[in-house]
C-alpha cells in the first residue's frame, strides 16, 4: 500500500504487466520464508486502518476500465494457489459493459520486494503488521464466463519499497490487456500480501 498526504506514503519520509506463459514460479522471497504461505489482499484503509474488502482499477488503451475485488493466497513454492473476487468492466464513458466473478487457477510467479509497514500510525487488520510483505505476484485466473486471463498483484509498501514497485493490479481479460494501474490509494484502497504463520492456513 502506498499512501499519499497525511498517509502512510509521508509517514515513509518521516519515520507492467507480466504476461501468463511458461514462466519459471520463483520462491525468491525472505531467508526464513521459503515455502510458506503468502496471504494477498486487495484492501482499503479508511482512518490507517487496513482492511480486507478493498477495490482496484486498471486501464486498457482506450480508456476503457476493469474494476476488481478480491483476495487468496499462495504457497512461495508456486503450491496450493487459491483466491477469488469480483470484476467489472466499464466503457471509456464509465458505462458498466460487463460484470462476474473470477477465480485464481495458479501461481505463475512471485517476487517479494523490500518494504515494511509502518504500525503505528497504521492498524493493520488483516494480519499482524510485522508480517506484511511487499511484492509482485502473477497469476493465471478463470472468469465466471469460462474465459481466462492474467491478474498481476504489486504491493508498495511506504517504509523502503522502491519508487520503481507501483501499488495496484494489472488484468487480462480475453483480447484486452488492462496494463495501466490506477493508483488505488486515491480512494483509500491498495493491495497487500502477508506471510501466514504455519504455512498451511
Amino acid at each position: 500500500m502506498r499512501t499519499r498526504t497525511m498517509t502512510a506514503r509521508t509517514l515513509s519520509s518521516v519515520a507492467g504487466a507480466a504476461a501468463v506463459g511458461l514462466l519459471v514460479l520463483s520462491g525468491d522471497v525472505r531467508g526464513d520464508e521459503d515455502a510458506m504461505r503468502i496471504r494477498w489482499d486487495i484492501q482499503h484503509y479508511p482512518n490507517l486502518v487496513l482492511q480486507a474488502g478493498g477495490q482496484a482499477f486498471a486501464d486498457a488503451i482506450d480508456g476503457s476500465k476493469i474494476k476488481l475485488t478480491g483476495s487468496g493466497s499462495f504457497k512461495t513454492d508456486g503450491h496450493d494457489a487459491i483466491g477469488r473476487g469480483t470484476w467489472q468492466t466499464l466503457a471509456p464513458t464509465g458505462a458498466l459493459t460487463g460484470s462476474g466473478t473470477y477465480r485464481v487457477l495458479n501461481l505463475v510467479s512471485w517476487k517479494a520486494a523490500p518494504g515494511t509497514l509502518p504500525c503505528p500510525p497504521i492498524t493493520d487488520d488483516i494480519a499482524p503488521c510485522a508480517d506484511a510483505r511487499a511484492g509482485l505476484a502473477v497469476f493465471q485466473i478463470q472468469y465466471s464466463d469460462g474465459g481466462e486471463g492474467k491478474l498481476v498483484v504489486s504491493c508498495h509498501l511506504p517504509v523502503g519499497s522502491p519508487s520503481s514497485v507501483y501499488e495496484g493490479i494489472t488484468v487480462s481479460r480475453g483480447f484486452v490487456d488492462y496494463y495501466l494501474p490506477e493508483n488505488p490509494d486515491l480512494t483509500m484502497n491498495g493491495t497487500i500480501f502477508h506471510i501466514v504463520p504455519g504455512g498451511d492456513n
